[in-house]
């Protein structure tokens, strides 16, 4: 059997709360000064994931709010 990798979203992978405390729904919303930030973080979690699926099963996780 494969191994799994579980990469949990929020605040691991996305800045989520940094993102929320802008209340922020897509990059264009957020200042021009961190669009750049957020797509070296996208190619890096790209990299990332896709070295890890190399070596296993990889899963990603969330909290659900209610």
């Amino acid at each position: 059997s494969k191994a799994m990798i579980d990469f949990d979203w929020d605040d691991t992978i996305l800045p989520s709360s940094f993102v929320d405390k802008a209340q922020a729904d897509n990059l264009n919303e957020l200042p021009e000064q961190y669009h750049s930030l957020f797509r070296e973080i996208e190619k890096c979690t790209e990299k990332c994931l896709a070295a890890a699926a190399k070596h296993a099963e990889v899963s990603l996780r969330t909290a659900v709010l209610q």
